[in-house]
Order: C-alpha cells, then sequence, then structure tokens
C-alpha cells in the first residue's frame, strides 16, 4: 500500500479504536494499524498502548513487534518494564526477541530478575534471539551475558550431576 494510502486509512481506523467498545475489535484494528507503518498509525499504537484491555494491549506488542524497528523495540521494552498485566509483559518480551533493537538487551536483562520463572524463561529465549548466543536457561549466565561479561560455565563433578537428578 502506498504510504499515502496507508496514512488515510490510519487516520479512519483510530477514531475507530478509540471509540469501539469490543476489546476484540479494538485488538483488530490494532493489528491492522500495526501492518500500515505509517505515522498516524504509530501514534495510534502509543495511545492503544494505554487501553485498559489487556488483550488489546497484548494487540499492541504484537503490533510493535510486526514493525521491528528502534521505535518498536523501545516500546516494548517500555510495556516490558511498566505494564502491570504478567500476559502483556510476556508478549513485550516475546517481541523484544523478535525485533530486537537497542533496547532489547537491557530490558530483557531487567526480566531476568522477575520472580515469576515464566518471565525468566521468555527473557532468556529473546535473549538468545537477540544475541545469537545459548547459555541454555541459567538465569545466572545470562544475568553474567547482560552485564557485558563473558559468562563461565561451573564444571559440575559427576557426583554433583547424579545428586541434580535425583
Amino acid at each position: 500500500m502506498p504510504p499515502q494510502a496507508a496514512d488515510q486509512l490510519a487516520a479512519e481506523l483510530a477514531p475507530l479504536c478509540a471509540e469501539e467498545d469490543d476489546p476484540m475489535i479494538r485488538s483488530e484494528i490494532v493489528l491492522t494499524l500495526g501492518a500500515l507503518r505509517s505515522e498516524r498509525a504509530r501514534q495510534s499504537l502509543l495511545a492503544a498502548g494505554q487501553d485498559p484491555s489487556s488483550q488489546v494491549r497484548i494487540a499492541v506488542c504484537k503490533a510493535w513487534t510486526s514493525i521491528g524497528d528502534e521505535t518498536a523495540s523501545s516500546e516494548l521494552a517500555r510495556i516490558l518494564s511498566s505494564d502491570t498485566d504478567k500476559e502483556v509483559r510476556h508478549a513485550a518480551a516475546k517481541g523484544l526477541g523478535e525485533a530486537g533493537g537497542p533496547h532489547a538487551v537491557p530490558a530483557l536483562g531487567s526480566a531476568l530478575e522477575d520472580r515469576d520463572p515464566a518471565m525468566q524463561y521468555l527473557a532468556m529465549e529473546s535473549l538468545k534471539q537477540v544475541s545469537g548466543q545459548d547459555y541454555g536457561h541459567d538465569v545466572r549466565l545470562w544475568k553474567q551475558y547482560v552485564q557485558g561479561q563473558t559468562p563461565v560455565r561451573e564444571e559440575k563433578s559427576l557426583a554433583q550431576q547424579v545428586r541434580d537428578v535425583f
């Protein structure tokens, strides 16, 4: 779609998103805005990021992920650090893994501190995508990586490995 047409469609969709009562329809509008990638669409995504429905905010994460530029990375990092809904934060962490960008590693590093094991897992998987490194599911190693250190795996004796199994 030519940029001018995308901007025009975004201008038509933005008020519909604000006026619509059904979160499912707002979510679909948000996903469409993400596909348009125009400046008006981006402004609407910023506004939709404050939607009271977590379903819509998850769609916002998906839309920013599909855009995948530095602004998208910044917004996903902001959502990851500030949203109060666990599922929205999970969507932001996954999005950062796909979108990458300069904000991804620091934001995902902060997510490693979360007490939610699912968040830690998603942060490690996303860091693997962004960095091209693979430190498995060892939070300690990923924290070292995020801090700019060279992660060092501890060698375990055979007795320690057997003890870990049981």
